[in-house]
């Protein structure tokens, strides 16, 4: 198990933007403290993430020297997957897949199997450039993991030709239960 830093969740939600230098200067502070992974930004729409905008310049001024912790940041698809692999801090692209078709369109602008065939393009791009792919699986419910577990897998539509996506290489799955919290797990064949 990762533990993982996302204050990329928590910024993204402020409707004022924060100065670059503010968020510079508290994700360099994470970055000392030793987490795994800093989910530090996002490479999506800045009309739908304002708070975002920014994460280029983010990313340039991290001080990465004396720190074990990695970099992810979020992408929402192809485009975004391409910018972040521009930059080699970025070790981890994180991409959000709902279980809900109806979420799945809000956030992304795609329905469940349409993601699923953008995760297996992101993987391609990820792969290309050396980088991993987190995929988080969204549920928002509150069950017992290993309830959840099983009932995403059921509800998610994996199309046959989809499964090498998720088996036939090294892949990083989340696993978020309540906004709050996530579990990483890492798979591999």
């Amino acid at each position: 198990m990762k533990i993982i830093e996302c204050p990329r969740d928590a910024m993204q939600g402020i409707e004022k933007f924060i100065p670059t230098e503010t968020k510079v200067h508290y994700i360099n502070k994470l970055l000392k403290i030793g987490f795994d992974t800093i989910d530090f930004g996002s490479f999506v729409s800045e009309k739908a993430v304002p708070q975002m905008r920014d994460t280029s310049k983010v990313i340039d001024a991290l001080d990465l020297n004396e720190t074990k912790s990695k970099l992810l940041a979020i992408i929402a698809n192809s485009r975004g997957a391409n910018k972040a692999c521009e930059y080699n801090k970025i070790e981890y692209l994180g991409y959000p897949l709902s279980i809900s078709n109806e979420f799945q369109l809000r956030n992304t602008g795609m329905t469940c199997v349409e993601a699923l065939k953008e995760v297996s393009r992101i993987k391609e791009i990820a792969e290309k450039k050396d980088k991993n792919l987190v995929v988080k699986l969204i549920a928002s419910i509150s069950l017992p993991i290993g309830i959840l577990i099983l009932m995403t897998m059921m509800v998610i539509p994996l199309p046959v030709f989809l499964l090498d996506v998720f088996f036939t290489s090294n892949i990083l799955i989340s696993l978020i239960v309540v906004r709050t919290s996530s579990i990483y797990i890492k798979i591999t064949s």
